[in-house]
C-alpha cells in the first residue's frame, strides 16, 4: 500500500509528512535522509496495527488537492516534493529478537553481559531496519535465550531455478 508523501525544504531544514497519518517528520540532513525515515515511520506505523490487529487506514491522498488546505499552508513557501511511500522492509529476525526479549523480560544490558557485548549491540539487534545480523551473535543471543538457531532457504513465489 502507497501513501502519499511530501517532502520539503527551506533551504537549511528538511521534513517531510504522510498526511493520511497525520504523522510528520521535520529536522532531516538532506532530503534522502527525510525520505528514509518517513518510509521508517510508515513501516513501523503498519507494524503497529498489524501486532495490534487493526486495519490501516485507508489511503484517501493520491495528490495535493486531496489534502486540506490547512495541512498545505504548512509547506507554503517551501519547496514541496510530493510522492508516493512504499513502508521501508523490516527485518523479521530484528522482530523476532525483540519479540523474545519482550516475552524473556530481561533487560538488553543483562543480555549484553551474558553474550558478552555492548548493549548498544543489542539495541541494534532489535532496530528493524538493521540488516547485518551475523551468524555467530544470533547463535549467542539464542543460546542466552534458551533458544536454537535454524537458518534456512526458502523459495519465493516468483522465484524459478536457473
Amino acid at each position: 500500500m502507497n501513501y502519499l508523501g511530501l517532502i520539503s525544504t527551506d533551504g537549511k531544514t528538511w521534513g517531510g509528512c504522510i498526511p493520511d497519518l497525520q504523522s510528520v517528520w521535520v529536522g532531516g540532513k538532506n532530503r534522502n535522509e527525510t525520505l528514509e525515515l518517513l518510509e521508517q515511520g510508515l513501516a513501523l506505523y503498519l507494524q503497529e496495527l498489524l501486532e495490534l490487529g487493526e486495519t490501516p487506514k485507508p489511503v484517501v491522498a493520491q495528490s495535493l488537492g486531496d489534502i486540506e488546505a490547512d495541512f498545505i499552508e504548512f509547506f507554503k513557501g517551501e519547496h514541496c516534493e510530493v510522492l508516493l511511500l512504499e513502508p521501508a522492509p523490516l527485518n523479521p529476525i530484528s522482530l523476532e529478537i525483540e519479540r523474545l526479549l519482550e516475552q524473556s523480560g530481561l533487560r538488553d544490558v543483562e543480555v549484553a553481559r551474558r553474550m558478552g557485548t555492548s548493549p548498544a549491540s543489542i539495541h541494534r539487534l532489535k532496530n528493524p531496519f538493521y540488516w547485518g545480523h551475523g551468524t555467530d551473535v544470533l547463535r549467542r543471543f539464542a543460546r542466552v535465550m534458551g533458544q536454537k538457531l535454524e537458518i534456512s532457504f526458502v523459495p519465493t513465489p516468483s522465484s524459478a531455478a536457473d
